[in-house]
């Protein structure tokens, strides 16, 4: 999923490390909208984060949310509320509650968050009102983060809801707790049907870079063909694979400078004496 020399770097820092961490949890809310198991592109991202976290011994688990019966509901236990099943409960227990680190992880659909993202975050909310055994708030002392697949299509949009919302029920989101896919680090995930191998990218999970690297030329994926003509603001059409266009620059008018406003008196500058103005008003020779 990462680039060959980024890899190596993550692996020779992981190996740098002589800090212990194996008495810290950390759980994944992976927000995808796809069951398993089918490949999720947030699962990838977690991938990253996950071997990092391992690395250094964090004891790191994943909960595919859609893959369990979760109500929606701001209360701990929706049973209570109606509903026959309710697998929050038991999932905030064994994994949520021991950890000390909490990421939500989300894809972006239609510039927002998903709403398995939305339904964690108000589950999550239920339990902010509890304390410990030390009379502490349920998340006293968790660290809170967000993971989201994608870039320029929203992801600091999200990462704001998800942060602010974790800050707000009482964990600790400290800076630089976003990570985003971006157009380098994008893996293309793939699944068998019907004995082929099918692309699992999507045209609104396209991540590019901002801007072209050079004057002229496209980013990959913009969707739009590099054989077809451009428009140049002033000289018209731009032939395929050139910057110039075919209008030569001599043929280009100037600007005409519009003409002076009639019916006002030019101002005249005040003649230069060899005495400042000051010093001639005030008499001093």
């Amino acid at each position: 999923m990462l680039p060959n020399d980024v890899q190596a770097f993550i692996d020779h820092e992981i190996a740098a490390n002589t800090t212990d961490y194996s008495d810290l949890r950390a759980v994944f809310l992976n927000g995808t909208l796809k069951r398993s198991p089918e490949p999720s592109h947030t699962d990838g991202l977690i991938a990253i984060s996950r071997h990092i976290l391992e690395g250094v011994g964090v004891q790191v688990d994943t909960i595919r949310t859609v893959d369990h019966v979760i109500p929606p509901g701001v209360q701990p236990d929706m049973r209570e509320h109606g509903w026959e099943r309710d697998d929050f409960p038991q999932l905030f227990a064994d994994l949520v509650e021991p950890a000390n680190i909490v990421v939500l992880a989300s894809p972006i659909w239609l510039g927002d968050q998903s709403s398995m993202t939305r339904l964690a975050i108000e589950r999550l909310y239920g339990y902010s009102g509890k304390t410990n055994d030390r009379g502490q708030w349920s998340y006293y002392g968790t660290v809170g983060g967000a993971l989201v697949t994608g870039n320029e299509d929203g992801a600091k949009h999200c990462a704001a809801q998800m942060l602010y919302a974790l800050s707000h029920i009482g964990l600790t989101a400290a800076g630089r707790l976003l990570l985003g896919r971006g157009g380098g680090s994008r893996r293309q995930l793939s699944r068998r049907r019907d004995g082929r191998a099918q692309q699992l990218d999507h045209a609104q999970h396209g991540v590019h870079d901002l801007e072209p690297a050079t004057p002229g030329a496209h980013a990959p994926g913009r969707g739009r063909d590099p054989g077809v003509r451009k428009r140049h603001p002033q000289l018209g059409p731009v032939e395929p694979g050139s910057s110039e266009p075919r209008v030569p620059l001599s043929a280009i008018r100037p600007y005409p400078i519009p003409p002076a406003p009639r019916g006002r008196r030019a101002r005249r500058a005040p003649a230069r004496s060899g005495r400042p103005p000051a010093a001639s008003a005030l008499g001093i020779p």
